[in-house]
């Protein structure tokens, strides 16, 4: 279904420049088997805005630059197509100052309007700024174990939410949410959900104060709307260590945690990465993970 990830094993003969998955427009780079085994492996996934009847590609390219594909049979588990929701966001003056003030404090002109371009303009740039940061990966596994939820957090938007926001009784903008916004309480500290590198630790736009970490092969999460971040670019964490302290900087109206995950770029859906069961069966029992 959309939003979801998973890996696949394959074997390319000859010497080709490169190979990995297609889907779609999304290409995911494959990788040589860790271990020291023989073949590639690719992690992959589904953008939330992509097609159901979209047949991932397994591709290989040649020191000609001439191209070798083979279809992939994946046997999903019948799970219905995720309803995404939609949540009518009652805004008012008071959020719209306090975004647009924090966001674009040199910009002039009508207050909506300049709300209206910070939610859609800036959010597609912060989006591709994440996006970008799957240059910054390493080329190994850097986890072993299943990734954290944020501990007793309650789960208050969930991935792809389509959200309108309705300034006095009319709708003056349309987005999607990729991500689950977590609640706790204030100024609650904010936990690596798993082993990792940062390699961003600083405002980024709507998303506030952000840190993402890097996981390995294009694994990347993300922390954003923080009121403080006590970790720097560069820095190794340990699952469940605290980075900093939730907020509501950028595009928040209360304190929470905007956490997402993004593979090669792409906004996935957390929630397998949660599922001990999943990691196993998905990740662990095709590829060698690090021992813990």
């Amino acid at each position: 279904y959309v939003g979801m990830a998973d890996l696949v094993t394959y074997n390319v003969s000859g010497s080709p420049t490169a190979s990995g998955v297609r889907v779609g427009d999304e290409t995911f780079r494959g990788w040589p088997m860790p271990g020291g085994k023989s073949g590639q492996f690719s992690l992959f996934a589904f953008a939330w805005n992509m097609p159901l009847n979209v047949t991932p590609l397994v591709y290989a390219t040649g020191p000609g630059g001439d191209e070798a594909h083979g279809q992939m049979v994946i046997n999903f588990p019948k799970r219905e197509q995720p309803k995404y929701r939609v949540r009518d966001l009652q805004i008012d003056d008071k959020f719209i100052e306090k975004v647009v003030n924090e966001l674009d404090p040199n910009g002039s002109g009508d207050m909506v309007e300049r709300f209206v371009r910070i939610n859609s303009g800036m959010r597609k740039a912060n989006n591709e700024t994440l996006a970008n940061l799957k240059t910054k990966t390493e080329p190994k596994f850097l986890w072993s174990q299943p990734f954290l939820q944020q501990p007793n957090t309650k789960v208050e938007a969930n991935f792809a939410d389509v959200r309108n926001y309705i300034y006095n009784g009319k709708r003056i903008d349309q987005q999607t949410h990729l991500g689950y916004d977590l609640s706790s309480t204030q100024h609650v500290g904010v936990q690596a959900s798993n082993d990792g590198r940062v390699v961003w630790a600083a405002p980024l736009g709507i998303y506030g104060n952000c840190i993402v970490v890097d996981h390995g092969y294009g694994l990347q999460t993300i922390y954003g709307h923080l009121s403080e971040i006590d970790v720097h670019e560069g820095d190794m964490v340990k699952r469940g260590q605290v980075m900093g302290k939730s907020g509501m900087t950028g595009m928040a109206g209360g304190d929470h945690i905007h956490f997402s995950m993004q593979l090669e770029g792409v906004q996935i859906d957390p929630k397998e990465w949660w599922d001990a069961h999943w990691i196993k069966d998905h990740i662990a029992r095709r590829v060698e993970l690090p021992t813990a």
